[in-house]
């Protein structure tokens, strides 16, 4: 057996651990550049450089790793991704604080209130859209 093949069987016999990320240093960044750069080899080979098929593979690594091993998918999206995400949460979690004050005492004005604050929230759909009702 070569070396290359005892390597990749000791690597798919090893589990997955946090470690530490890429340092600051000069060969930190060239070993990042040039994991980087196979790992991209390695998906326009695969994907023949369709982002429809380097979507689905990128995002089934993402699921498998966060599901079987522990990894934070969050930390591939954008921090303005992440920021609206956080804001998405918040107005959420504030809305249904609010909708279970309003249930304690429902009366008309409660009830309008709680269908107003539905209506803003649900996302439009593409019916709203469409040239039959514009």
């Amino acid at each position: 057996m070569s070396g290359f093949e005892t390597r990749n069987k000791h690597l798919q016999s090893k589990k997955w651990v946090r470690g530490v990320p890429y340092g600051t240093t000069w060969a930190d960044y060239k070993a990042k550049s040039r994991a980087k750069a196979a790992v991209m080899l390695e998906i326009e080979k695969t994907c023949d450089k369709e982002l429809a098929k380097a979507e689905v593979l990128l995002s089934d690594i993402v699921t498998d790793l966060s599901t079987n091993h522990g990894f934070d998918e969050n930390v591939m999206k954008s921090e303005e991704t992440r920021m609206a995400d956080n804001m998405m949460r918040a107005v959420v979690n504030s809305a249904s604080t609010a909708i279970k004050g309003l249930t304690k005492h429902l009366s008309i004005t409660s009830i309008r209130l709680i269908t107003g604050v539905i209506a803003v929230l649900l996302p439009l759909s593409e019916f709203f859209f469409s040239k039959e009702v514009l």
